[in-house]
């Protein structure tokens, strides 16, 4: 009897044991079915599928669903949203998107605190996130986008607007990451004291501490009316001294500058002869006087790398677009530094394309893109749409006086050897800048170079 009643509570405890697996299954079963009941519900209803979990299942019902009617979904999971293309839905989807709390210390970041996005599946996939930001983000209100590629920061998004503790953006293939922040401006440095005359254009030579400072707005006020104030022109008017104050209100910081403005005497003017340039090769690059000459007949070694734009591109960069803005104005830089071996992709890309013969008019064989020197960038958006735009009509008439040119122009392309891109800027002091740029000429015409493949 003792023998039977010991089998007998075995049998109950393994009977118990496999109706408790059955209940806790259908419990999850359950859970599951309720998970995807509203996930289905929410992509009919508003094309949206949410959930608080990073590991999802999905119904073939709901895959089945997006793929016949829904050309773009947009997940929402954990403070953020991701629109993807509806057919990369799959069964199981893995939703984690590796965000961070970090500091970076490299090129214009001095310890610079920021949120970091990591690449992995479901960022490689995002046509657009909208990203709930940490306090210490949204409360200045906007905050700079950085892309990541081979550990080498580029600015992607300018002073994207937080809102209700949100911002959204635009995805690029171009990033692997992106860097997320706001860098506080610490100081405004001008010229002290300046004499100008009467009818001049006014140059305090502007710059920033630091230079890639997320809000750089800046306003103009004078002391008299000596001073005629439009934007970012500001003209002498009349004889006398005036005080010019520069200020940017986010960070209430300003300077002042002392103008001295006197009559214009008239000059004589004589006659000077075109002056001859010798073109010299040190260490493999090819210079006239200072400036670094490069284009289909003069190329760069292969091993030059600069590794990014230029200190002086970028200062007189961020120059240049904070005088923009007060022109109501958005500039940014779509298209900065760019190595041999990228180049050589998107050359490549583009004969593959259109055939050589017309990618030669517009990309430039590894060794020869100025891209490649640190010294160039394509600025908004490198597209012949672009063209004629306010912002590119604003570069051609204002590009000058911060050091760039327009280093393709319009009606130039048998000395350049390429179409009219109003989106390439070129580096090359503001000395340079305003010579070139005066004369009407091209690089190649101004300083009588070819531009020729060999």
């Amino acid at each position: 009897m003792k023998r039977r009643k010991k089998r007998l509570r075995v049998d109950r405890i393994l009977y118990c044991l496999g109706i408790l697996i059955v209940l806790v299954y259908l419990i999850i079963l359950g859970i599951s079915a309720i998970i995807n009941y509203n996930i289905f519900k929410s992509v009919k209803e508003d094309n949206v599928l949410k959930t608080n979990r990073t590991n999802l299942k999905v119904w073939t019902k709901t895959i089945n669903y997006i793929n016949e009617n829904v050309d773009e979904i947009t997940l929402k999971h954990d403070g953020y949203y991701i629109v993807l293309n509806g057919n990369y839905i799959k069964n199981h989807i893995n939703l984690d998107l590796n965000k961070y709390t970090t500091k970076i210390n490299k090129d214009l970041f001095k310890n610079q605190k920021g949120l970091y996005i990591k690449d992995n599946e479901i960022l490689e996939e995002a046509i657009s996130i909208k990203l709930k930001l940490p306090y210490y983000l949204r409360k200045n209100k906007e905050v700079d986008i950085y892309g990541v590629k081979n550990g080498n920061y580029e600015l992607y998004k300018r002073r994207v607007t937080v809102e209700d503790k949100y911002i959204s953006f635009d995805t690029s293939k171009k990033y692997d990451d992106y860097f997320i922040t706001y860098v506080g401006l610490e100081s405004i440095n001008t010229k002290t004291t300046l004499t100008v005359y009467v009818g001049d254009e006014i140059d305090v030579d502007l710059k920033f501490k630091p230079s890639n400072a997320t809000n750089k707005s800046i306003t103009y006020k004078a002391s008299n009316d000596l001073l005629e104030i439009k934007g970012s022109k500001i003209t002498a008017k009349k004889k006398g001294n005036t005080v010019l104050t520069i200020k940017n209100t986010k960070n209430n910081i300003s300077t002042d500058v002392k103008i001295t403005i006197k009559k214009k005497q008239k000059k004589k003017v004589e006659k000077q002869d075109e002056k001859t340039y010798e073109i010299v090769n040190r260490d493999g690059l090819y210079y006239i006087d200072d400036i670094l000459i490069v284009n289909k007949t003069y190329p760069l070694p292969e091993d030059y790398d600069p590794g990014r734009l230029s200190d002086e591109y970028m200062d007189a960069f961020y120059e240049m677009q904070a005088h923009a803005e007060l022109d109501g104005i958005d500039l940014w830089i779509q298209s900065g530094y760019r190595s041999y071996s990228t180049q050589v992709a998107i050359y490549n890309n583009y004969v593959a394309m259109d055939g050589q013969e017309v990618a030669d008019t517009y990309s430039s064989r590894p060794g020869h893109s100025e891209h490649q020197s640190g010294l160039a960038a394509d600025i908004n958006n490198p597209d012949e749409s672009f063209n004629g735009t306010e912002a590119a009509e604003w570069l051609k008439e204002n590009c000058w006086k911060y050091g760039f040119i327009v280093r393709f122009p319009e009606g130039k392309e048998e000395y350049t050897g390429y179409i009219y891109e109003s989106w390439h800027l070129r580096y090359v002091g503001k000395e340079w800048a305003k010579k070139i740029t005066e004369s009407g000429k091209s690089v190649e015409e101004y300083f009588n170079i070819t531009s020729r493949y060999e």
